[in-house]
Order: structure tokens, then sequence, then C-alpha cells
């Protein structure tokens, strides 16, 4: 910092580049806006600064009262110990304004200071550091270099509640505020909310950046470059800003492309600034904003980007909860794991003789025993250690005369140290509300149902009082560093401007809630529930979820219904269908407690039906969960008579039983469907219809009527494009349609169009839909390289579609995807390694109830076990296979199975395990060939057919019978117009050529 950076008016120094107020180089806490105040009336000493001047100069393109101003000059005029009527610093002039009255100087440079009252200490440098944390912010601050040259850090800063998360982070952060070209967005984690609230802790740390001097240019980096997060941060949304927006761009996009564009803005903003996002409590943050995380963590390219994400313990986590997998994969790698440790005895003794000082030294000996005494009561638990010695010196204060006596009755109280202290962190929270006057406890359990942090508004109304006393009096708390913290301010859409804050410690909010009773709660939370319902107005889609928690607690059932519904339609827009999965529960929960009736009959069904697509999504297409769903909303359908939710409920139906492998239900369902669609004659029905039915139909094995109604469905969509209910439906039918097509056009030998068909899927997938359909689209190009025989290809799509469905949370791709790519390597000569991808992924299915295309899982298994030499694996392997062709009616696959049981019989002839009936094996595997080129012949699966008159015409070219093998061969490879360039097609003209 260069000279004549501080301003003096003694004894106060402020310092306008990192926003802080000293006094004898000890901080003097103000929030953001008195600060701006007091720095705008210090720069321009001596002369009038008129009301309006102070609003524009702090407040630029916000209108706000005089109300506001005088309530931080108030504030202002506290941290100054100022007196309005008899004023050293700021003069008012009635009706007009304020002068600065003190003589203000400027001085050279002030060292960096931390926040005092935490477990600090002053060190001979005058700068003010966490107790026992030198080791940990030497790593932060190493990091922090590395992320300053382009190598992106990610930390994980864990510990157990009160360890000192919060005090470390914010001295690394008082350090790189210190520095030019840093940008610091913070975002907290709520419980109660963070869990189902998609991006919540990242949607918060970009609205602090967007806030912060140079947020000008971050809003317009995200609008340029992640325009999809705008329907997340309304704030950004002006008439300006959102007229170019498309309604796909708005709502509805992937997730895939939420993620790939918060990182790409990210990055561009660290192209000019080192970009450091604190996320705080992670142990309560959403499912999405784990797969954010992990993404930036992994992505390759160069940023200035600092990520530090504190949570609790991993292994005092429930065994499911998604950060443990996070934590356990990214750390090392990607990541550092930095853990903190309680406090040692001789740290404790560096705290306490930080405190006493000037008051009261004590001597080595005495200082010791006083410090093993505090460790031993407190564990080293510095949340718990400082207020252990704030009792004692309040106790040895009243206690002692003089210095001697006092070191005496220090050391006595020490001793005793079951007298002086609480039990435990909750009983010492406890001891510390109950010496605030009344009306401060109060409100602070007011402050407890507004959450973790708050707005002073909020306050006011669940308080019933006026909203200026409320902020003075949570600015006196803050000042006495008593529970609460400041948060900045923030302006509802009514136009309320207020300030925020937070308390200081997740313990602090916990303790200060349980002790409300369970009716004053439920009051409570409802006059914040309303008055904020009041300030969102048509916007109160915003704070859905917090906004259902209080409707919740306050028990009127009705909103919370209504909010919960809202937050689900929005997780579901953002493609986070598990935060979608636990509001909808929640509002069947709500559902429960309203009035039978009609209306209750339908809200229920519109539930059923959002429940079973984002069921679908998160556990599989076959999990009992969707079977139940959809059930329900098909008697619920019948109750209620005709509704037009009664063909969702029936495509939900539809996909169970595909989910099942139960292929003539589902025509069933798919033909049930369809009469409906043409009786309404809807083109998004039809669509729908078409796809269904065609899809089924390519599993039965009837590829040219699948072909045709796939073809249907895509025409449809093309003419119509019809947008997809993310609240009924999983997938998008042009997604879904052009995908089975691809397939069905390869196999029928038509594989120029099939990629043609595959690309397309893909592009409508990155256009139009959701992170499912992008998945499922990628999954369906994977094996479509498969059937071509490209296993390289096939790898890499596999690969990809194994890294989105891991991303996402989508179990039943992962295992899908693995599954072909188990294949792809066996192919390319590592059955050994694919094999065991392969065994489990059918297992897994099997497990999930999920028997959907097993008859071809099992078919590549044979093949590989063909390939290892494990003849009777593989033997094993297609009879599993043939079970479920006539179990399941899944013929798709049977032309092939033919092949490869013909193929497994030459091979063990060939390898003499079968010398002395080598006729009757030859004789076996040709009446199995022949099989399979007829049953592909009647399916028009050129492709099987092609494959199995390879596999005969080599039986016969080894039986000497050339002219029969070259006759069949010329046929089936006659009947190929294109593709001619695919695996197949080249080894069978080799092998035609051969036979000349």
């Amino acid at each position: 910092m260069s000279a004549e950076s501080y301003l003096l008016f003694p004894p106060y120094q402020l310092d306008p580049r990192n926003e802080r107020l000293l006094r004898d180089a000890k901080l003097v806490r103000l929030r953001p806006k008195p600060f701006a105040l007091l720095r705008y009336m210090v720069e321009h000493p001596g002369r009038l600064v008129a009301h309006e001047e102070l609003r524009k100069a702090i407040w630029p393109t916000t209108f706000v009262g005089e109300g506001v101003l005088r309530l931080y000059l108030r504030e202002v005029r506290t941290a100054l110990g100022d007196d309005a009527e008899s004023p050293r610093f700021i003069e008012t002039i009635a009706r007009r304004g304020y002068r600065f009255i003190a003589e203000v100087k400027r001085s050279g440079e002030v060292d960096d200071l931390a926040m005092p009252g935490q477990a600090s200490v002053e060190t001979s440098s005058k700068v003010v550091a966490p107790v026992g944390r030198d080791a940990e912010l030497a790593r932060l601050r190493s990091a922090f270099l590395k992320a300053s040259t382009g190598m992106r850090q990610v930390i994980f800063l864990s510990g157990e509640a009160g360890i000192g998360k919060s005090t470390v982070l914010e001295a690394f952060i008082a350090h790189a505020a210190a520095r030019d070209g840093v940008l610091i967005g913070r975002g907290q984690c709520v419980e109660h909310r963070g869990e189902s609230e998609p991006y919540l802790p990242v949607i918060d740390a970009l609205n602090r950046l967007c806030h912060q001097d140079n947020g000008g240019r971050v809003a317009e980096t995200i609008r340029h470059h992640a325009p999809s997060w705008l329907a997340q941060m309304p704030a950004l949304l002006n008439d300006a800003a959102n007229a170019p927006l498309n309604p796909p761009t708005a709502q509805g996009a992937t997730q895939q492309r939420m993620l790939r564009e918060i990182a790409e803005a990210l990055e561009r903003l660290t192209a000019s600034r080192i970009v450091i996002l604190a996320l705080e409590d992670l142990h309560w943050t959403d499912p999405s904003t784990l797969t954010l995380l992990d993404l930036l963590a992994r992505r390759p390219e160069r940023a200035r980007l600092m990520i530090i994400a504190t949570h609790r313990p991993v292994a005092t986590l429930p065994a499911e909860h998604p950060l443990r997998a996070a934590v356990s994969e990214l750390s090392g790698r990607y990541c550092e794991d930095l853990k903190l440790a309680p406090l040692s005895s001789p740290e404790v003794a560096e705290y306490l003789q930080y405190r006493i000082a000037e008051t009261n030294p004590l001597d080595g000996a005495a200082l010791k025993k006083v410090a093993n005494a505090i460790h031993d009561r407190t564990e080293g638990n510095p949340l718990f250690m400082v207020a252990v010695v704030d009792s004692l010196l309040r106790l040895d204060a009243s206690s002692a005369t003089d210095p001697g006596d006092s070191n005496l009755a220090l050391e006595k109280l020490a001793e005793d140290s079951n007298r002086i202290a609480p039990g435990n962190v909750m009983e010492m929270i406890a001891q510390q509300l109950a010496q605030l006057e009344a009306e401060d406890q109060g409100l602070l359990e007011v402050a407890s149902v507004a959450g973790t942090e708050f707005s002073a508004a909020a306050i006011a109304a669940g308080a019933d009082q006026d909203l200026i006393d409320v902020e003075q009096r949570c600015a006196g708390l803050v000042n006495r560093m008593a529970f609460l913290q400041d948060a900045g301010d923030a302006e509802w859409p009514d136009g309320t401007v207020a300030a925020r804050f937070r308390f200081q410690h997740a313990l602090y909010w916990e303790s200060v809630y349980g002790r409300l009773t369970a009716a004053r709660r439920a009051r409570i939370h409802q006059k914040i529930g309303e008055r904020e319902e009041t300030a969102y107005g048509e916007r109160t889609s915003e704070v859905a979820a917090e906004l259902a928690r209080h409707f919740t607690q306050g028990r009127d059932f009705e909103r919370a219904f209504r909010y919960r519904h809202l937050a689900a339609h929005n997780a579901l827009r953002a493609s986070a269908s598990r935060e979608a999965v636990e509001h909808l529960t929640a509002a069947m929960d709500a559902l429960g407690h309203l009035p039978d009736g009609i209306q209750k009959l339908e809200r229920e069904l519109q539930l059923q039906l959002a429940l079973g697509a984002a069921l679908q999504t998160s556990k599989g297409y076959g999990a009992p969960e969707v079977q139940q769903a959809y059930e329900r909303a098909g008697e619920l359908c019948q109750r209620l008579g005709e509704t037009p939710q009664l063909f969702p409920a029936l495509m939900g139906l539809w996909s169970f039983a595909v989910g099942r492998g139960d292929w003539k239900r589902s025509h069933e369902l798919a033909e049930r469907n369809l009469r409906l669609a043409e009786s309404v004659q809807d083109p998004a029905q039809l669509a729908r219809s078409w796809r269904s039915l065609g899809h089924g139909r390519f599993f039965l094995g009837e590829l040219a009527e699948a072909r045709s109604d796939l073809e249907k469905a895509v025409a449809l969509c093309g003419r119509h494009q019809p947008q997809l209910d993310h609240f009924a439906y999983t997938s998008n039918t042009e997604v879904d349609a052009r995908s089975a097509l691809a397939w069905t056009l390869e196999l029928m030998g038509f594989s120029e169009q099939a990629l043609i068909m595959s690309r397309r899927a893909l592009g409508a997938a990155e256009q139009f839909a959701t992170a499912h359909d992008v998945i499922y689209a990628t999954y369906f190009t994977a094996v479509l390289y498969g059937f071509r025989q490209q296993w390289d290809t096939t790898a890499e799509w596999s690969k990809r579609s194994i890294e989105l469905a891991t991303e996402h949370g989508l179990p039943y791709y992962q295992l899908m995807g693995s599954h072909i790519l188990g294949a792809a390597m066996a192919q390319r000569g590592q059955p050994e390694a694919g094999l065991p991808l392969m065994n489990q992924a059918i297992q897994t299915s099997l497990a999930i109830g999920v028997e959907a295309g097993l008859t071809g899982m099992y078919l590549m298994i044979a093949e590989a076990y063909r390939m290892a030499g494990e003849f009777r694996a593989g033997q094993d392997a297609i009879n599993d296979a043939f079970r479920f062709v006539k179990l399941k009616d899944e013929h798709a696959w049977e032309p092939e199975l033919l092949r490869v049981r013909g193929e497994l019989l030459l091979e063990r002839h060939r390898h003499g395990r079968a010398a002395k009936g080598a006729k009757t094996s030859e004789k076996e595997a040709e009446e199995s060939l022949l099989k399979s080129i007829e049953i592909a012949q009647s399916q028009g699966a050129r492709k099987w057919e092609l494959r199995a008159t390879v596999s005969l015409a080599k039986l016969y070219q080894h039986q000497k019978k050339k002219k029969e093998a070259r006759q069949l061969l010329s046929n089936a490879y006659g009947r190929f117009r294109e593709g001619f360039d695919t695996p197949d097609l080249v080894a069978a003209k080799e092998l035609l050529d051969g036979l000349t």
C-alpha cells in the first residue's frame, strides 16, 4: 500500500482500500454502508454534504429514504463514540445535511489486522492472527499464490463445530482482500434450505461478486457467458439484459449446460482478476453445488481461481451424504483437504497471555496452570475456550482487588473449572445469551427463525417492531461481538432496503432456535413468511424454498404446499432431480393436512406425475418408487374421470414397463396412449406416443414398424417442436425418437443415416433438453458405435456417459455406461479388465429391478468370454440371454445371440474340447447360424444377417464349400447401399474377395 493511504482523525484511522476503521490499531466494526457513509464524509471534511449528495454517493442506483440515512449515521456515531448534541466528528445541519468537523490527515501504511476477540493474538509485527493456525494460514496463502499464477486451487477446510473454520477463513480473506486484483465471493449453505435448493451457496457468492466495486463487469460476464444462470439470479434480469434471451435459455437449460457456462464465465473473470469463492458449511449444501465443485476442480484449463469450502468432518456425516464421496474423490489429486485440529495447551496459553497481558499478567508457571485447566475443560475447542476465558476474566474482576489477589483468584478459578464454565458448548452459549438484555434475547430468537443469515426487515416483521430500531439493536450486538456479524445490506423487490446480519456461528443459531417453544416458533415463521411473500410479490418463485420452510413451520399448509410445489418446479428446471424429489415429498406431506375433495386429488395427481418423472431420472426407470408414483397417478385419473393428466400418467407407467423390460405391456400402454392422443389431436402427445411405440417395437424385433413409428415422431417434433413439460416428463421426445431411430437404422443396414440421426439426437439434447437427455443421447451414441464395431470410439463415448451420469447423480446410466465400456475394453483385447465392469453392471441392474436390454448385455458378456477363451462361461451368458428373450419377448438381439452361440460351439471345437464330436459341433453351429440368418431376415436386421452370414461362410470355407459360402455372402453383402467403410462390411468384402 502506498503512502498517504490512511485517513487519520485521532484516535481513529480509516483504511479506504480495505474498508476498515481502526482505533489505536484495533479494528472497529462497521457494516459496509455505514462505512461508505463515513468514508465519504471523511474524504470531504469541513464542508456541508447534503442529504441528496450522500444518497447518490452511497446508493447510486437505488432510492432510499432519509430514515435509512439517519439509521446508518447513528451507527457511525456509535462506532466513533460521537454525540449528536455535542459532536466531535459529525455535525448535523438541520434539514440540509452533515459536516465532518474533525481535522483529517493522511498517513503511511498500517499493517493488516484480523478480527479481534476470536481466539486471535497480536504478533510483534502488529498482525493479528488466529491462535494456533499459522500452518493452515500458510497453506492457504501458498494456494493463493498458486492460484495467482493460473493454477486453480480447491481447498476443503474441515473441522468440528466451533473449531475455528470461520475464523481462519476470515483471516485469510482479510489477507487476500488487501491485494490488488482480487474478487471475493462468499456463499453460505443454510440448514433446511441448502439440501434442496440447487446451487444456493454458489448463487449467493456470485451475487456478492456482482455487488463488489467491479460488480458491473461480473454481471456482464455472467449475462454473456452464463445466460442460463440468469433465471437463478433475477437481480441481473433487467429489461435490457432480458430482451435477447429466448425461452430455452432463460429456463429449462440442461444442468450440463449450466455447469459449462458458469465454469467458462468464472474462467473469463479470472483472465484479469483473481477470483476467490468461499463456500461455507458445505455439509448443508445441495448435490448440484457438489457437482459444480467437482467440475471446477477437474477442469484442465488454467484459471486464477481459488475455492475454499468449509464443512464439518465427513466422518460425522451419514454414510449416504454426497459430500463424503466428493471429498474422497477430489482430495489429493484435484484439491487439498485441510483439517483443523483442536488447540494445544501451549496455544491456549498463548491466547490467554494475550487477553490478560496488560491488566493481569501471569508468571510462566501460573499461566501454564491456568491454560492447562482451560484446555482440559474445553478440549481445545476455540469457540468454547474463548467463552471460558471470558467467564474467568469476569469472575476474576469481580473477586480481586489488586493484581496479586487477582493472580491467586484466577488460578483458583481455573483449578475449579467445572464451576466457572458450563458443561458443553451449547450450555456455554445459553449462559452468554442469558447475560444479554431481555429485548436482545427476544430479537435473537426471532432472528434464529429467519435463518443463519437474515434481513433486518424480516426480523422487524417477526418481532412486530420498527425496522430502524431493529437495525440499530442488531448493529449494537455486532459492535459488542455478541452473537451477530454484519452481512451487508439488500433490497427486496418491493423497494425495502435493510441491513443483513448473520449468526457468528451455526452453534449460536442452533442454541437460540432450540429454546423457542413450538407455538412461538410457528407464529414467528408465519409472520416472516407473510412479510417476505408480500415483499417479493410476483417474484416469490425466487425464494420459494425459503417461503416453503417458513409456512411449513408456521403450519400454513396451503401456502407450504404452494411453495414446495414451486420449489420443485425450480429444481426440475435446473435439472436437479434429487432436490426436486425432496420438495415434492415435502409437498405431499403438506397436502396431507389439507381438506379432502376434488382439488386435493388434482393436486396429488400433479405431484405424483412430477415425482415419477424426478424419480425416473434419479433412481432409474425400473425403481419400485417409480411404479408406486405412476400407479397412484393412474388411480387418481380413474377417480377424477376425464383429465389431461391421464396421458402423462400412462406414459409414466409405460416408462416403468420399459424399465422392467416388459415389452408386451409397454406396447399395450403405448397403443392406448396413441388412441388417447389421436382423440385430442395434440401434436406433442402424438409425437410422444409414436416414439414410445417405435421404441418398444425395436426391442420386440419389429424393425420396419419401429422405423416408421419413430420417423413419425421425429416429423411431428420437426413441425411443432413440442416443449418439454419438466413437471410431467423426464425427457425430450425428439432426443428419444432420434436416438432410438439411429439404432434402428444401424441394424437395418443404413449406417450413414444412423450416424446422422445420432448426431441430430445429440444436437437436440444440447439445444432443448435436460441433463438426462444429454446423458441419454450420449449413451445411445456409445452403443451405436458398438453396433458398428468401432470400439475405440465406443470407449470414448461410454466414458463420457459415465462422467456425465456421475456428475449428475444418475446411477442407472453410470452402470449402463460401465457395461458398454467393459465391452469396448474386451473387444480391444482387455477382457480381464472389461468383464468385471460388465458383470457388475448386470448384477446392479438386476438388483435395482431394471431389466430392459439385459439380452444385449448378456450378449456382449458372452462375446467377451469367447475372446478370453472361457467358452463355458460364454455359453452360460448366452443361456441367460435366451432366458430373458423368452421371459421378456426382447427379440432385437436374438439373431446375434444365435450367431455367438454358433461361434462358441466352433471355438470349443477348434480348441480341441470337442474333438470326438467335431461333426456334431459343426452341425449344431451351422444350425444356429442358419437360424440367426432366418430371424434376421424376418426382422429386416441386415447387420445381424451379414454377421451371421460371414460366420457361416467361414465355416463353409473350412468345409471346402466355397461356392455355397460365396453365394450366401454375395447375397447378404449385395443388400447394402451404404456404410461400406464400416468394419462389418470391410470384413465381409475381404472374405468375399478371398472366396472368388
